[in-house]
């Protein structure tokens, strides 16, 4: 007699534990130069209207690949130009475990291009809400 398996669910493999500990995990990211430097170029205007909703461009990663976790932004990552020059940027994901969970579920080989299309949806959505 043959037994049936309990578990009909594939095993997530990289799901990552809501901690008691105080650890950050970094990912670092090889994004578009030219929408790292878009992106600052928007932190700092808005800086220097005193308008500090945004403390780092990781912050701003962050709630870009949250709008597009929450559906607030749609993408397309086949539009992003693969050749452009990149930038290393490291992101933290500390107290945030659900979004570093969304982030390892997204496929392998699309995760960058769906980060910079995120950031880039996300900064077209924030400029579009400061107009």
């Amino acid at each position: 007699m043959r037994k049936i398996r309990s578990n009909i669910f594939p095993k997530i493999k990289s799901q990552v534990k809501n901690s008691k500990t105080n650890q950050t995990t970094r990912i670092t990211f090889a994004l578009n130069a030219s929408l790292c430097q878009q992106a600052e170029n928007i932190l700092k205007a808005r800086w220097s209207q005193s308008d500090y909703a945004y403390k780092s461009l990781s912050e701003l990663i962050r709630k870009s690949l949250r709008a597009y976790q929450s559906g607030e932004i749609n993408i397309n990552p086949t539009e992003r130009d693969k050749y452009a020059p990149k930038r290393e940027i490291t992101v933290r994901f500390g107290l945030v475990p659900d979004l570093l969970n969304f982030y390892y579920s997204l496929p392998y080989s699309q995760r960058t291009a769906i980060v910079e299309e995120s950031l880039s949806g996300y900064l077209d959505k924030i400029n579009v809400e400061k107009s």
